[in-house]
């Protein structure tokens, strides 16, 4: 028995380890750059692996963002994020997970979100929501209205809002976010700046740390999480996200 919690406890070591090493800005960077991802490019293709625990790969994320496009009469921007499963692990979802965010161009505020789970032979569910940024109102696709607040982001809206909001050090943002259910406190703090080096290369980044949360204050549903951006072209290389005890680390693996 102590053979078998000492080996437990060996493993587990060693994956916090890994975790601790491989999960930081400068070996993300290192690795962006030995494949040519350290560009100066808006970005409007960005792929990454997610990993359970920091370790595990679990599952490819593709976020499309489409310009010039027009919603309701309205210049708007169109972001598609696509989910498919890696790792044998979790071959039972054989599915696919895509969501999509009609945005205001000019407000940078969500006017639709549309979330379809497709899993074949099992699951084909989708939902939409509607927005109405004037009456703060948000309507789901059986017709019921429920209150939003001001400038409601959905989880898609609120990444394209967060790449083009100019940052200052120790700034708070407290942005409100809701994709049908309750309404959410979307708390950020921006930390203070750092500069990388990689070979005669300085990278300047910029990080944030979140909170999200229920406006009615209950402790359920709590999420925290951590977003390194690269400052010229905001792009999101590193993303930590913590919720109901498990920790997924997003690396970035392609921008085009």
């Amino acid at each position: 028995m102590k053979k078998v919690l000492l080996a437990v406890l060996a493993i587990l070591m060693c994956l916090v380890g890994y975790e601790i090493f491989h999960n930081r800005p400068q070996p993300v960077l290192n690795n962006m750059y030995s494949k040519g991802l350290l560009s100066s490019e808006e970005g409007t293709t960005l792929k990454y692996t997610g990993y359970f625990m920091g370790v595990i790969p679990m599952v490819d994320v593709a976020i499309i963002q489409e310009d010039g496009v027009f919603y309701d009469n309205k210049p708007a921007i169109k972001m598609d994020f696509i989910v498919t499963p890696l790792s044998p692990i979790f071959d039972f979802f054989k599915g696919r997970v895509t969501m999509t965010s009609m945005i205001d161009a000019k407000e940078k505020h969500a006017l639709k979100f549309t979330e379809h789970v497709y899993v074949p032979g099992s699951i084909d569910e989708k939902k939409e929501v509607f927005y109405d940024q004037v009456r703060h109102t948000m309507k789901i696709a059986d017709g019921e209205e429920r209150e939003t607040l001001p400038h409601t982001q959905d989880s898609l809206s609120m990444m394209y809002f967060l790449r083009h909001k100019d940052f200052e050090e120790g700034q708070e943002l407290d942005l409100n976010v809701n994709t049908n259910q309750k309404n959410y406190r979307f708390l950020t703090k921006v930390n203070k700046k750092e500069i990388y080096s990689i070979g005669d290369t300085k990278i300047s980044v910029l990080s944030t740390t979140t909170e999200i949360r229920r406006r009615d204050k209950s402790r359920r549903n709590v999420t925290k999480m951590s977003l390194w951006l690269t400052e010229g072209n905001k792009v999101p290389f590193l993303i930590k996200v913590f919720t109901s005890g498990l920790l997924i680390v997003f690396r970035l693996n392609y921008i085009s």
